[in-house]
This record gives C-alpha cells, structure tokens and sequence, in this order.
C-alpha cells in the first residue's frame, strides 16, 4: 500500500512538472514499474504462504495436538485470504491452497485423537462453504413460463465482464442478456397461450436485449430484474422492469430460480430459471474447487472411515454437511 501511494504521489508530480517527454512515454514507464513491483510483491506472498504449508504439511500428530484448533482455523483463513487475493491475477492460484487444506484435513480425519477427528470434521463444512463460494457463476440461464413470452429463453453471460483466462472478471456485477430473436410468432419457451395484444407487443420487441441483473437498492439489499435496459441510462429508473426478485443474503451471489414478482410492465405469471453450465475456460467445467474436493471424498473414502470399526456418534453427526454436499 505504501509503495502504491508513492507511486500514485510521483506519478501526480511528474504530471504537475509536464513529465513523461509529453508523449505519456514517462508515464508509461512508470506504471510498467509499478505492476513489476506488485508481481514481485505477489510473488513474495506466494512463497511465504508456501513455507506456512509445507510446515503444517511436516507435522505429525503428536505436534497437532499440541497446537490449538483455533490457532489452525485462523492460519488457514488467512491463507486463504491470502490466495483469493492472488486469484486476482491468477485465477488457477487458489486450486494450490484448496489442494494444501484438504490434505490437512486429512491428517485430521485419519488421526487417531477423537478431538482432532472431530476439529477435522468441522473443517469439512468450512472447506464445503468455502468451496461454494468460490464456486464460478452459471454461463447461462434459461428463463420460462414468464406471462411476457419474449421474456422467456436463454440469457448468456455477459461476455465484456469474462477475463483473458476464461474467468469472470473479479468485482463485477453479474448480468446476463438475451437479444429477442425475431420470429413470425411467440417465443418457443413460452408456456401459456398468448393473446393478440401480447403478440403484438412480442414482435415490437424483436431484436431488442433483456438482461438479467443485480441491482444495489438504496437499502443496500442486492434485487434481480428481469428488464429492458434504456440505451442511454441503463441500470436508472428509464429501464423498463418485467419481473423483480427481492432477494434475501442467501440469494444474492446469482439469480434465484423461483420467487420472482411481476413488475408492472410485465405480465402474470413471473418466470422460472434454470442454470446452465459454469462460467470457466473451455475444459474446466469438471475442474472447479467443488468437483475437486468431491473428486478427493471419493477417491480417499473419506465417508467409509464415517462408517469404520472405530464408528462414533458424533463423527457421524458431523459427516451429514459431507454427504449432502456429494
């Protein structure tokens, strides 16, 4: 941070003394500086993280006992911490991290203290949510059985908010969009009769783009519209709104299949969705943090040392969020 507001400092000095020849060369240079500068710094990050993980990875169980479980779950936070912001430039970097704790994981789970089975298993449920968090947004939705036919189809992602990689750009606001397709009558999703007036409107609507966004109310709450956004002042009150969805905490990460409401521009009934896909290059939808962590459950019969010899009440009771997930 400190370096960050010296550049930021030199690069307004130089721009107050007409630097850069004029031609913006000086500046160019600067910031070329200034990204080498963070790459090392990331670098830096990298292999301290490193050396924190291979050190748990060394420690038998005797060692682990003697360390406090919560001292483990607050190193293992930070870490993670760490890599999301990583993931910023390297989107692949969090799998390193993600592969270190279910290794740790399981020293916990084979170990044969029952509290350390025990700590293990509640690092289960963290790495599940974890993993759920970072899981990448649908490629697509499909919208049906909206009272508006031309509402209803396939709604892509937003294609200017993916990255070189593949990946979805970190800290956008995810929409997705759909340009009406023309055609002599109602779309072919649509599930209801539709009237003379409703088809009149559909084919007025022919080649314009609904897109399916997050919008931040004055409330802070995070809603979903299915709307026309104006060409000129998208995302403001000129948007012609459809069908809203009030969503709670726990909906707000990507757009609700059920509970939507008809606005007043729309019609009854409000649609359903349906995802589609996972928003990564082409190749990895099998790879992603969730698949890895099912894929390592498997392969390692974590759910079988559940139902071993050494079978307890409480490891079953706490294996629940592990089944559910598979």
């Amino acid at each position: 941070q400190q370096q960050q507001q010296q550049q930021q400092q030199q690069q307004q000095q130089n721009m107050n003394s007409g630097g850069g020849n004029g031609n913006g060369e000086g500046l160019a240079d600067q910031q070329q500086q200034a990204a080498q500068r963070m790459q090392s710094i990331e670098q830096e990050a990298r292999h301290l993280c490193q050396a924190v993980m291979k050190h748990f990875s060394s420690l038998n169980e005797e060692t682990l006992k003697r360390i406090p479980s919560e001292a483990v779950k607050q190193t293992s936070f930070k870490l993670q911490c760490i890599y999301e912001r990583l993931a910023l430039s390297n989107p692949h970097v969090t799998f390193e991290f993600f592969s270190f704790w279910r290794s740790l994981i399981w020293k916990y789970l084979t170990s044969q203290s029952l509290p350390l089975k025990l700590f293990g298993w509640e690092q289960v449920g963290d790495i599940i949510d974890a993993c759920r968090d970072n899981a990448p947004p649908p490629k697509a939705f499909i919208v049906s059985g909206a009272g508006c036919s031309f509402i209803n189809g396939r709604y892509e992602f937003d294609p200017s908010k993916v990255d070189k990689y593949g990946f979805v750009q970190p800290n956008v606001e995810i929409s997705y969009e759909m340009i009406i397709p023309f055609s002599k009558g109602p779309s072919a999703e649509s599930t209801g009769e539709c009237t003379d007036g409703e088809a009149a409107e559909a084919t007025s609507k022919q080649g314009k783009k609904i897109t399916l966004f997050r919008c931040t109310m004055r409330s802070q709450q995070k809603w979903w519209f299915l709307s026309e956004a104006d060409e000129d002042q998208p995302g403001t009150d000129k948007d012609i709104d459809y069908y809203q969805h009030k969503s709670r905490q726990h909906e707000e990460k990507q757009p609700p299949v059920s509970g939507w409401a008809t606005c007043r521009a729309g019609v009854d009934p409000p649609p359903t969705l349906r995802a589609v896909g996972a928003m990564v290059p082409p190749g990895e939808e099998y790879n992603t943090l969730e698949h890895q962590l099912a894929k390592w459950a498997i392969e390692n019969g974590v759910i079988e040392l559940v139902l071993g010899d050494s079978i307890h009440r409480e490891i079953v009771a706490r294996s629940t969020c592990l089944i559910n997930f598979l």
